[in-house]
């Protein structure tokens, strides 16, 4: 099997840098336009520090005009009548938390592998073209 050969893509990370009060856990993001608590940066990904897999990238939602809060990854996504909420306001205003993926969508055997990182040099990796939200309907109008 190549299964030991895949890995998990990677996201973006908040970057809170020295602040004391910043989450102990990865806050993640969809991709480095995603805005993060406080405003900080998102950073691209990076393999080698496996933070950011799907499970812990927070998307956002949208809140539709009959009141129904579903999870969204882009304002895109939300239509007609739909209002983006970014992640952070999505769990302080309405105790939702969106992610990606569920945390069963990783394999046990990639958390628990240091080598896991396959030697990938950090800085050639951005997120996928195919993640970047052009903001066009994709054909689908």
């Amino acid at each position: 099997s190549n299964s030991e050969h895949v890995h998990p893509t990677q996201y973006s990370k908040c970057d809170f840098g020295t602040d004391p009060n910043a989450p102990t856990d990865p806050v993640c993001r969809w991709d480095e336009a995603s805005i993060c608590p406080g405003g900080v940066p998102a950073r691209k990904p990076y393999l080698s520090n496996r933070d950011c897999t799907c499970d812990k990238v927070q998307t956002g939602a949208c809140l539709l005009d009959n009141g129904d809060v579903v999870c969204a990854v882009s304002l895109h996504a939300c239509g007609p009548g739909g209002n983006f909420l970014h992640p952070h306001q999505a769990v302080a205003q309405y105790n939702v938390d969106c992610r990606l993926c569920p945390a069963d969508a990783i394999p046990e055997s990639y958390q628990d592998d240091p080598a896991a990182s396959g030697g990938i040099d950090p800085g050639d990796l951005v997120p996928p073209s195919a993640v970047r939200d052009s903001g066009s309907d994709g054909g689908m109008a």
